[in-house]
Parts: structure tokens; sequence; C-alpha cells
């Protein structure tokens, strides 16, 4: 609430959350009460194709003398853009009926409803409102006629019998016009030029990189080589990943028949096959190598609508033996793990509500520590000597150093309790260090970057 003289204004209430809205706020005509319309759609987060001829909103209103807040209506269909009418007896509001938004009124002093007009334009219940679920609207003096725009016209609804009369209107305006831009556009091409890379890795002699493009997996020699295709199977490829040695890489496959699996083979022998080492099916993501190379820690994510949901029971973090044997479960939360450097824990990125998380779990007694916490970052990756980590926070990239205080701390681009070093200016994806961590490589579209941490 703002003063008309000015002034930083009083705050009325405060959001549940960051996602439910509140909005569109009516005074009463004697100022006492503040009349405004609340998401209260189920599940406390935002959603979109909410259903709405349940109860999305309500209309509620704040009295501006003791500050208590009640209900005024609401129910199916919900109740929205609250205007009260100038005697103060009714309230004018928007409901959806099945397919149809309709302008209702109210009789304040009864609580009786009833429709008056069923032309209005589509509300935006099931979207985030932002600007309000429906457009503004007024009495007229005498509380007789309602003025409202529907179907790209501003029309006065009569209270009594839902009569409306189209209030025309003229614009006089001056647009200037251009002949429309029109290239050719070949659906289907034989061949084309791979605009971004994804899931670029570094071998660890730094002397060649294998990459995702185009669901297949690529190798290029450094610094010019010409990239090639390093498999011949027909499964979508991804998230590479090298052994120490850098004589094997791992990386997942995804089949819409077969689901999902890990996959190793030797990136030197190009067409060469790769070996299974998963042998249930799912939905496998990030998998890494011990230091020793001996075992991989690996994500089996949860089913969703576009992969489906079988073989999603079990899910989580889990280590393998590259040689064979049953998966052990470290951690049902968690994704993008590594392993420490003396391969005794393992870290993961975690995410909780707005808070972004590196953990560590220990892989004999399962200790779970936090060793960063941030609000922006979208990946966090430790050296693998662990004495810095990078980050990637609004899509530009940082090194900070990993300096253990027995509690976690907070990790952003402008953190002053420790050092943190920007590295790229722009933006930077598959973030990953050298063997050595004295090197840290992203790319961006189809570009590769290198860069000493030190620098």
């Amino acid at each position: 609430m703002y003063h008309i003289s000015g002034g930083e204004g009083v705050q009325l209430m405060k959001r549940k959350n960051d996602q439910q809205d509140l909005g569109e706020p009516c005074y009463a005509p004697d100022g006492k009460f503040i009349y405004y319309s609340e998401d209260m759609y189920p599940g406390g987060y935002f959603q979109y194709n909410k259903d709405p001829n349940s109860q999305v909103y309500v209309i509620k209103k704040i009295d501006t003398e003791n500050g208590e807040m009640e209900t005024v209506t609401g129910g199916d269909g919900s109740a929205f853009r609250p205007q009260v009418s100038h005697d103060g007896k009714q309230l004018a509001f928007v409901r959806r009926v099945r397919e149809k938004t309709v302008l209702f009124v109210m009789d304040l002093a009864t609580g009786e409803e009833w429709p008056v007009y069923d032309q209005l334009n589509k509300d935006q219940q099931e979207a985030w409102a932002i600007f309000g679920v429906y457009t503004n609207f007024s009495w007229m003096p005498g509380d007789k006629e309602i003025i409202i725009w529907a179907k790209g016209k501003i029309n006065k609804v009569s209270v009594a019998d839902g009569k409306a009369v189209d209030i025309p209107f003229t614009v006089n305006c001056t647009q200037k016009l251009a002949e429309t831009v029109r290239f050719e556009q070949v659906a289907a091409p034989d061949t084309f030029d791979v605009k971004a890379i994804r899931h670029v890795v570094t071998s660890p002699d730094e002397k060649y990189i294998v990459f995702n493009a185009a669901g297949y997996l690529y190798r290029k020699t450094l610094p010019d080589g010409k990239p090639a295709r390093i498999t011949t199977g027909k499964d979508f490829e991804f998230e590479p990943s090298f052994s120490p040695d850098g004589k094997r890489i791992v990386f997942v496959t995804w089949n819409d028949e077969n689901t999902g699996a890990i996959m190793m083979m030797d990136p030197l022998k190009p067409g060469s096959a790769p070996t299974k080492i998963t042998a249930e099916k799912g939905i496998y993501r990030t998998p890494v190598f011990s230091p020793d190379g001996k075992t991989i820690v690996y994500e089996k994510e949860n089913g969703n609508d576009h992969m489906g949901f079988s073989f999603s029971v079990q899910t989580g973090l889990f280590t393998l033996p590259v040689a064979g044997g049953k998966p052990t479960l470290m951690s049902k939360k968690g994704n993008h793990p590594y392993f420490s450097y003396d391969g005794k824990r393992i870290f993961y990125f975690e995410e909780d509500g707005d808070s972004k998380m590196l953990n560590s779990i220990g892989i004999e007694k399962r200790d779970k520590l936090t060793h960063f916490t941030s609000k922006y970052a979208t990946s966090i990756i430790p050296s693998p000597d662990n004495k810095w980590v990078a980050f990637i926070e609004f899509y530009k990239v940082y090194v900070a150093a990993f300096a253990p205080s027995g509690k976690s701390m907070d990790l952003s681009g402008g953190n002053k309790a420790m050092p943190v070093s920007q590295t790229a200016l722009h933006n930077g994806l598959s973030l990953h260090w050298s063997h050595d961590s004295k090197k840290i490589f992203w790319n961006s579209g189809d570009e590769y970057f290198a860069e000493r941490a030190s620098d």
C-alpha cells in the first residue's frame, strides 16, 4: 500500500512461496477492506495446465483496521479479479464455468452469486497469471452497468439482464510495413553443419576430445583435427567420460524399445563394439570412473513422460565394478556424481527447492557432508585433487577454492569469503577439469575452450 504523496510503501501480506501468486487488489469504497485474488491450487508450487474447473483462485479481503484476512468467495471455477460497486453492496468478479469465462456479481450482504455475462475471453488460470487472471474492469456510476473488455471490444454490460453494448472507439496510428524476409527451409537435408556440441570431455593427455553431436559420439584431435564418429550403433549416445589412463570411455545410450544402458569402449579404436556393463534396463546418466579405474559411479534416473516410467523403481546414485558385479546404491538423491581424489567419497550435486548443494557421501560409512550451497549455481564440479571447484552461475563459469572448513560454504560469483574467479565471460557448458587439476575446459555452441586455473 502506497500513500498518494509517495514513500516506500507498506507491505500488507507476504507471499506463501515463489510460485503461487496473489494480486488484482481493489479497495472497497469506504476504504475499510481491500479485496484481492490468491492462487490456492494444491501443491504449493507453480504448475502448468491446472484444472480451471476446480478451485484455483479465491477472492479474499483484508481488513485495513486490524489486518484480518477472510475468504469472500471461491469454489469450482475459482473467483478472481474482484471489483466492488460504488455503493459497496455488490462484488463483481470472474469465474470459469466449463469452457466459458463468465462475469459474476455477488450480493455482499446475502452472499448470493449469479452470472451476468458469459462472452468473456478465456482467462489465464492454467498459467502463471503475474499480470492478473483477467483484465481489469469497472462499475459505471450508479452501479447498473459494468465496463469490461471481451472479444476484442470494450463492452458496457447491464447487471440486471446481462445485455452488452459495444462501446466503439478508433485509434489513429502510423505503422511502417516492410516486406517479409523469407528463407527456404529444407526439412530433412542429407548433410548439415552442427551448430552445437554437447557433453564435451578432454582426454587425460589432452590430445583429443570426445563429444556428442546430433545424438552420437565423435572424437576430434586437438587442436584442428577433423571430427569422426567413434561408434557405429543406432542407439543414441550421451555423456562420455574417460578412465584415468585415457584408454577407455564410458557413456550412456538410449533406445525407445530397450531403454538405456552404460557402455564402455576404447575411444582410439573407432568402430569397435562397445561393452555393455549394466545388466538392468533403466534411464542411466553421467557415468564416471573411480581414480583407480576399477569402478564407476552413475545416476539411475526417475521415469518421465517422454521416456516412460518402467524400470525406474530403484533410482539414485550407484557404484558398479567395471569388471562386473551388482550395483550398490549410494544415495537416493543427487546427480552428476564424482569420486573424491582418494576414491573414498562420492561428490554429487543436489537441489532442494531453491537451494543447490555440492554434497558428498562416504563409500564405507555412508556419512553425508554438504560442502557448498548456492542459490543460482546449476553445476558444481570439484577438481580431481579436490582443491578447487568450478561452477556455472547464470551460464557464466567460475573457479573457487575448495578449502574444507567443517561446514558448508555459500558459493556464488560475488562471494568474498574465499577466492573466486570468473573464467568464461559469457557462457559455458560441459564444464570439466584436466586430469592434473591445472586446467578447466568448457564449450559454447560448437566452440571448445581451455584455460589454466591458476590464470
